[in-house]
């Protein structure tokens, strides 16, 4: 799919849970983007009705939801074959039966709309580079389990500072990046900010990893006139996990 029909892309975002629905703002007003809540009540035909034709699907759970109404949602988005994603706590891994890959995070409701929403931004946002729906599809169709890490830094040496704070965070026990079989990368800067500061601090944090034969790393750029020319942002989504 060339990035240029990208914008026609249906992305489809089930919440499950108790999740507050404020916090959803900034991606419905993408509108080829749609949210659906769900609760013990509502019918199988009604959440089937919502996720078909979609060409991905988000499933952001509260912990405390019960698993049998998961296992429904997640068992419809599997039968329709639609590149599915959970994003979820680390106490609700079970999900990988079921979702392509399971992102799992801190336990945190904002950060989980945060990482759907770099997701979004990063396929359709208006961003200067994107990152194209096929690469992204082919990282996500098997990465199994994955993890969310974030990291915001001003200064100097932001590149190398931003980098290293995000691959040394993991919400899983005994999860070592350098063992990911992917990175999903997305950096935001303002447009005076030198990337190949960023670039070569890549190459000197992680690369160990990038000379690895058998990885794959998808970058998403994006500007933010608000931010200093020194100050970056970073969320690396690191995937390929064995269960």
């Amino acid at each position: 799919m060339n990035n240029i029909f990208q914008k026609d892309l249906k992305i489809k975002i089930v919440s499950v849970g108790n999740i507050v629905n404020n916090i959803f703002d900034s991606i419905i007003e993408k509108e080829n983007v749609e949210i659906i809540t769900i609760n013990k009540d509502i019918e199988s035909l009604k959440i089937k009705k919502f996720l078909i034709e979609a060409d991905l699907i988000f499933i952001i759970i509260d912990n405390k939801i019960e698993k049998e109404i998961i296992n429904l949602i997640t068992q419809i988005s599997k039968d329709i074959d639609v590149l599915t994603i959970g994003v979820v706590n680390n106490e609700l891994n079970f999900l990988k039966k079921y979702c392509d890959t399971v992102i799992t995070i801190s336990n945190s409701k904002n950060f989980a709309i945060e990482v759907v929403n770099e997701i979004i931004n990063m396929l359709i946002g208006e961003n200067n580079l994107k990152v194209d729906f096929n690469d992204f599809k082919h990282l996500m169709s098997n990465g199994e389990i994955a993890f969310a890490s974030k990291a915001h830094k001003l200064g100097k040496n932001s590149a190398y500072e931003v980098l290293n704070e995000a691959i040394k965070f993991s919400p899983l026990d005994d999860i070592d990046i350098m063992n990911a079989k992917g990175l999903l990368i997305s950096v935001t800067t303002n447009e005076n900010y030198p990337m190949i500061d960023f670039d070569n601090a890549l190459e000197s944090v992680l690369g160990e990893f990038i000379d690895k034969e058998d990885v794959t790393i998808i970058q998403g750029e994006t500007d933010d006139d608000l931010l200093a020319d020194d100050e970056i942002k970073l969320t690396i989504i690191a995937t390929g996990f064995e269960s």
